[in-house]
């Protein structure tokens, strides 16, 4: 059921294929890293690759690598993996995070939607946070709020979901969706277009495909231990 509600979810089905910006690339790169994510032991280059063109699609997607950058640096110290692919992985991806934030801070004299707007109020994370739930809906947040707030709710519960499956999983979640609300609420004028905020759903479905791996490999490993 995960797998036919994704597919034909409006973001596969039109905001990505149909408005085909920098995004459109975003799905296939992530469930990528998704799938490379439990192999970057093995292959930790081609894992950096990937991460490395994430960063670039877009602004938006730097506190996703950003997370994973330092998930990745504090597993090779733990785990005493620090060689030459493991180190070059690392600065691949801080590359990427350094040259995308290089780009946008040029980009603030020419382009008028990105500003750091220091004027902000207490509430307008609030407004926003309505405003990105509605966008997302529309045009049925037309018709009654009770959709977004119901997307709101339908949002906290897959939050919920991933941290039973994995805390780990939980927090590269959080803090990469904290990390885009920050981008957006700080910087960005324009409002919030649905092919970012399923950029944002992307990053929840990674989450919860690793969280998944990883709760279903600790079941399979007790049941080895227990035979």
């Amino acid at each position: 059921w995960v797998n036919v509600s994704v597919v034909l979810s409006c973001g596969f089905l039109y905001a990505f294929p149909v408005i085909a910006r920098s995004y459109s690339i975003l799905p296939f790169l992530v469930f990528l890293s998704a799938i490379l994510y439990e192999k970057r032991r093995e292959m930790p280059i081609l894992y950096g690759i990937i991460l490395f063109l994430i960063s670039m699609t877009h602004v938006i997607m730097l506190p996703f690598v950003s997370v994973l950058l330092l998930c990745f640096i504090l597993e090779i110290f733990k785990e005493k993996r620090v060689d030459l692919k493991t180190v070059s992985t690392a600065f691949l991806m801080f590359f990427g995070i350094v040259y995308v934030l290089l780009i946008s801070l040029s980009a603030v004299e020419h382009n008028h939607f990105i500003h750091f707007y220091s004027n902000n109020n207490i509430y307008t994370p609030v407004i926003f946070l309505l405003k990105f739930f509605s966008t997302a809906l529309e045009p049925l947040s037309k018709i009654s709020v009770n959709f977004v707030f119901a997307y709101i709710v339908l949002f906290l519960i897959l939050l919920a979901e991933i941290f039973r499956f994995s805390q780990k999983a939980f927090f590269i979640a959080l803090l990469s969706v904290i990390g885009q609300f920050t981008i957006y609420v700080m910087f960005y004028f324009s409002p919030v277009y649905q092919t970012r905020i399923f950029s944002m759903f992307l990053i929840l479905l990674f989450c919860y495909w690793i969280g998944w791996k990883d709760s279903n490999d600790n079941i399979l490993k007790r049941n080895i231990s227990v035979l």
